[in-house]
């Protein structure tokens, strides 16, 4: 197999648009895209009635107690014969393009894609240099999971399994796998909850005939859509009940390296004076994390809301 040279593109600018999924999906269709979601702009009194209100504090800075909050839309896109590395979310066209939503986060420790396996300098370009190597094929792929989310919770459950649920209500695409690397235990149990059968790849890099993939995969926490919610009501749904969970409590980040309070324990001790549970949710089985954040942020005035009557305002 020769050498590629590596260019990055935009998806949107090299992948024509088709109208939606059925149309991407189409037998004769090499490569494409279609929007999955639309972009929305909702004040917070849409997403959630109730939850919002005036600033707590003495700042002079502006505040608005019901701002817009921004979401992007949320596309699909296929490429016909592809190259798909598992541990850095990599897809690349035959052709040497590498899909930038893909690769986004994996820049951030790699810049010029020299980590990647196969990647080598060659004079002044990048290439993907799969000479002697045994290369596996699949014949259908869906690829959802990118470099941050391997190791990062928020990446992995905010970026990652919200583009796995949403492409499993998606049409066309019952044949393609989703694929992974190899996971843990908790990342493979919130895939369960989203009620998505991951299928972990242990070779470094792999041919795919066809393969699709979401923009979720970049920074999608950042401004999330709609299927955040359809997520989060699917793992409720699945979850295992745990008991009785604090409905006040405060994450602890003590033992970490980074951002942690200076005055952590004092703070901690207040806090429990004062009724809170002090937790680290890693300890925890995910199906506790989640009962536990359900029970705890549901504020004074939204207690009594119907879940379903919410899902219906904000049209999921």
């Amino acid at each position: 197999m020769p050498s590629l040279r590596l260019r990055l593109v935009d998806e949107h600018e090299v992948l024509p648009a088709f109208a939606n999924p059925h149309a991407l999906m189409a037998r004769a269709v090499t490569r494409g895209r279609c929007e999955l979601l639309p972009a929305v702009a909702w004040r917070a009194s849409t997403w959630h009635r109730g939850c919002f209100g005036p600033r707590a504090g003495s700042t002079a800075l502006a505040w608005n107690p019901d701002p817009v909050v921004p979401c992007r839309a949320v596309w699909l896109f296929r490429i016909r014969s592809a190259h798909y590395i598992p541990s850095f979310g990599a897809v690349i066209s035959s052709g040497g393009e590498v899909m930038q939503l893909s690769i986004d986060e994996a820049r951030f420790v790699t810049p010029d894609l020299a980590a990647l396996p196969g990647v080598r300098k060659q004079d002044d370009d990048m290439v993907l240099d799969l000479a002697g190597a045994s290369v596996p094929t699949l014949a259908k792929a869906a690829v959802t999971l990118s470099w941050g989310g391997i190791l990062n919770y928020g990446h992995f459950l905010l970026d990652c399994v919200t583009g796995a649920s949403l492409l499993r209500d998606t049409p066309g695409l019952g044949g393609h796998s989703r694929v992974f690397p190899r996971l843990q235990d908790w990342q493979r149990r919130h895939l369960e909850l989203a009620e998505v059968a991951p299928l972990e790849l242990a070779d470094p890099i792999y041919h795919v005939s066809d393969l699709v993939f979401t923009s979720c995969m970049a920074h999608f926490l950042g401004t999330p859509n709609v299927n955040y919610r359809r997520l989060r009501e699917r793992q409720l749904r699945n979850h295992r009940a745990t008991g009785e969970t604090p409905t006040r409590i405060y994450v602890s980040r003590r033992g970490r390296v980074n951002r942690q309070f200076v005055s952590e324990n004092a703070l901690e001790d207040r806090l429990r004076a004062a009724g809170f549970a002090v937790i680290l949710p890693e300890e925890l089985p995910v199906d506790q994390q989640i009962r536990s954040f359900h029970q705890s942020n549901r504020c004074r005035r939204c207690k009594g809301e119907d879940e379903a009557q919410t899902a219906r305002r904000v049209g999921v």
